[in-house]
């Protein structure tokens, strides 16, 4: 009887020690949502300029460039200019073969002389000729008459005949050896228009103000026509080139913005004023290019990073870090409601410098979004705030 009394009393402690411990923990999990809640920072979304990019690379070349070549063949007579010389435009760069040229202007104005000189014979010539067949008319009809009244005989008749037909044939002669003069006269003005042309041709000016970037030749050289013997550049008018993929050719328009940079320096702020027309098939890149603002410093032959702004709009947006990826290609972000955090699904947009758009921003402007400590929680977690942007 004794034991059994103190199993009893032992029951009795052992229950009211659970109970205690049952209300303890009771009490525990009442003070749990102070406990266990998450320390977060929130902000509303933030009204913000959105801008899409394409980072590529390209090359900065002079607008205005050339490469000054021969145009009449022969010996490079004077050329003096150098590496890095300036030049203004009409400037003589060099000359071909100055004193042949010259000499064979000096032949073809002669030639044309000769030929001017011949006509003014052979005009002298048809006249007398003209004279001779007019007086030999006059004694035909006089021994016609004649001859009718067998005044003469018909030899004397015959004889004035033929004297006239004679001077017709001389006539005609006359006639024929001037129109050859005229045509030989006609040559030579050719002959010396194209003497005059290519002495012109020889002396080499510039097409425009810039620097001879490379000198190709040297004087007494011997170059063919087309032979390059200059290039020149001017570098105070600058313009970018680039190749891009192909699929980028229905984003980009005439005047899409273009930010330049070097060495991480924006340097020029252009716009896009040539698109190629076509795709090459081969590289299946295009070529687009842009005039940088006048006066902007930069070397020719430059590597540079280009930004090409496709889109730009203002909008909302939040940090990117704020938004989460999920899957099946979904984004949600966390806000504060009731003092839990509840997870929201957010079409995220264009982001730029850290913050992303929002495009369902018109029905979450009165929202508290998680921007710190968001990886920390769950639909439903206890928040506490300790900063609010």
């Amino acid at each position: 009887m004794g034991i059994m009394k103190k199993i009893i009393i032992f029951a009795i402690l052992f229950a009211g020690v659970c109970v205690l411990l049952c209300l303890w923990g009771h009490k525990a999990d009442e003070n749990d949502d102070t406990t266990n809640s998450i320390k977060v920072e929130v902000s509303s979304l933030v009204h913000r300029n959105f801008q899409a990019r394409l980072r590529v690379q390209g090359v900065l070349q002079a607008t205005e460039r050339a490469s000054i070549a021969a145009r009449v063949p022969g010996i490079i007579y004077s050329l003096k200019v150098d590496d890095g010389v300036r030049v203004t435009k009409g400037q003589t760069l060099f000359q071909i073969d100055k004193e042949n040229l010259e000499n064979q202007l000096l032949l073809a104005r002669k030639d044309l002389e000769v030929a001017t000189d011949m006509r003014k014979t052979v005009q002298a010539d048809l006249e007398i000729a003209r004279t001779k067949h007019e007086k030999a008319l006059l004694d035909f009809k006089r021994a016609e008459r004649l001859y009718n009244t067998q005044a003469i005989s018909k030899t004397n008749f015959e004889s004035a005949e033929v004297e006239f037909k004679n001077a017709a044939s001389y006539v005609n002669k006359a006639i024929a050896v001037l129109d050859y003069t005229e045509t030989q006269i006609q040559q030579k003005q050719a002959a010396l228009d194209i003497a005059k042309k290519n002495l012109a041709d020889s002396i080499i000016t510039a097409p425009f103000s810039g620097t001879v970037t490379s000198k190709l030749k040297e004087e007494k050289e011997f170059v063919a026509v087309g032979t390059p013997v200059l290039k020149l550049e001017n570098p105070n008018q600058l313009e970018l080139s680039s190749f891009l993929s192909a699929v980028y050719y229905e984003k980009l328009k005439i005047g899409t913005p273009i930010e330049i940079f070097l060495n991480g320096k924006l340097i020029a702020k252009a716009k896009l004023d040539y698109k190629a027309c076509f795709v090459d098939p081969l590289s299946r890149t295009f070529e687009i290019r842009a005039k940088l603002p006048e006066g902007t410093v930069a070397t020719t032959g430059t590597l540079c990073d280009i930004d090409l702004i496709i889109e730009d709009r203002d909008g909302y947006g939040l940090p990117q870090n704020a938004i989460m990826f999920k899957k099946g290609g979904k984004y949600d972000a966390f806000i504060v409601e009731q003092g839990k955090a509840k997870e929201i699904p957010v079409s995220p947009g264009i982001t730029t410098e850290g913050y992303t758009e929002i495009l369902n921003s018109d029905q979450l402007q009165d929202k508290s979004f998680i921007v710190t400590g968001q990886y920390f929680v769950n639909d439903g977690t206890p928040i506490e705030i300790v900063k609010s942007k």
